[in-house]
């Protein structure tokens, strides 16, 4: 089953159109901040997409854009803020000039390319 969402962006409002298998399943407008999220309820309730599905809409972190963020500003708590971790990215960014956060930076890059897409979609997205 393959779902596709396509925004489209008129300037002072946005529309999302949903097709599912190349079937049109309708227009949400997002005048309203839930609208696109109830009607994804409604066709998840509906059996036409499972939540899996939806949760592939959803903006998804890049494993390989995160080990990038570590190894190049990880010192200042980059990859953290990237990361959804935003306290730890203020401890990394107030402590840089212990260089600890460098040397953890290091270390996590390490972790993140030895961690597999899989468990990085599971832990970050």
């Amino acid at each position: 089953m393959s779902l596709t969402y396509r925004v489209i962006d008129f300037g002072h409002n946005k529309l999302t159109h949903v097709s599912v298998d190349g079937r049109h399943m309708g227009i949400v407008d997002h005048k309203t901040s839930d609208g696109a999220e109830r009607y994804r309820q409604h066709l998840s309730d509906n059996g036409y997409i499972e939540e899996t599905q939806i949760k592939e809409h959803k903006k998804m972190k890049s494993r390989t854009a995160a080990i990038a963020w570590a190894f190049f500003l990880g010192g200042v708590g980059a990859h953290k803020f990237y990361l959804r971790q935003p306290l730890w990215g203020v401890i990394y960014a107030t402590f840089f000039w212990t260089a600890i956060p460098a040397i953890l930076s290091l270390i996590e890059v390490v972790i993140l390319l030895c961690t597999s897409e899989e468990s990085f979609s599971v832990k970050y997205n």
